[in-house]
């Protein structure tokens, strides 16, 4: 599979990519250097708008905006004002906890999980937001909240928290936003690095970073197999998703912290974000509702 990078841009820490199909335009933040990122592949342009916190994740607005989970807050960030605005503080005075991962599902709630900053003790939670109104705890006993997607038909919600070493799937109500039935679809105990950040295509197969690990792989997860793994010369690979005017371009956020001079000579690449062409289509991109 042929493996290009977007210019020679490097990311201390590179997460949460997400395509804007209405703007043909991909995001990604950097945590570290507190920066939402931008590329428009067809004026081949790379920006990137500088906050005053630290990024966790981002998605696009119904109304051409973007949803940002940072620190302990979420907030909506005006793209015309370049201003943040606090939603939620549901985690303040958890000092040992930020917010991480998030995506929006096809009723457009937006769902975001907080992970501890020692990540070895569950303090963190998966949360639900509605609109401007309502922001929910739907799980707790997180210790590194990460990947989240939902199958096309929308019937099943698959998750993971880093350090469970696992990918688990729970039947989802899309009427009513409600997870249930949990059961673990994919045992990552034998897996080199740990799952991070993961997208899925038509066919219902899920697409895993590996921290640690210097790849990007695709599960089944109906037999829990992997059934295709593609090695990047970056050694921390944060997050993927799927984009291009066709959804059939795989973006690949890595980060270059945690990377010290000898594994740079073996991953030169890190903080890189990748682009591969694998052959299949990825699902849409859903906007949160309501912002």
């Amino acid at each position: 599979m042929i493996v290009e990078t977007i210019k020679d841009h490097v990311s201390s820490l590179g997460e949460s990519p997400v395509w804007d199909s209405r703007a043909g335009r991909l995001y990604w933040i950097d945590y570290i250097e507190k920066k939402i990122n931008y590329f428009l592949p067809e004026k081949n342009l790379l920006a990137s708008y500088q906050l005053e916190v630290k990024p966790g994740c981002v998605a696009p607005t119904e109304f051409g905006n973007l949803l940002v989970g940072y620190e302990h807050e979420i907030g909506l960030f005006n793209l015309e004002t370049l201003e943040m605005h606090s939603l939620f503080a549901p985690e303040t005075g958890k000092d040992y906890n930020h917010f991480n991962d998030g995506k929006c599902d096809a009723s457009g709630r937006f769902w975001i999980g907080s992970m501890t900053e020692t990540q070895d003790w569950p303090g963190g939670a998966l949360y639900k937001v509605e609109g401007k109104e309502t922001c929910e705890k739907v799980l707790d006993q997180v210790t590194t909240s990460n990947g989240l997607v939902w199958s096309a038909d929308t019937k099943t919600f698959y998750y993971i928290d880093s350090m469970a070493f696992s990918v688990v799937a729970f039947d989802f109500d899309i009427a009513k936003g409600i997870i249930s039935n949990k059961r673990i679809v994919i045992d990552s105990r034998n897996e080199i690095g740990r799952l991070d950040g993961m997208t899925i295509d038509e066919e219902g197969f899920l697409w895993i970073a590996h921290w640690n690990g210097g790849q990007v792989s695709r599960w089944n997860p109906k037999t829990g197999k992997c059934v295709t793994r593609v090695f990047l010369p970056a050694y921390n690979v944060t997050s993927c998703c799927f984009g291009g005017k066709e959804w059939d371009v795989l973006y690949v956020t890595s980060a270059k912290v945690e990377t010290d001079t000898h594994l740079l000579g073996k991953y030169p690449q890190s903080g890189q974000t990748f682009i591969l062409n694998p052959g299949i289509h990825g699902l849409p991109t859903n906007f949160v509702k309501g912002m």
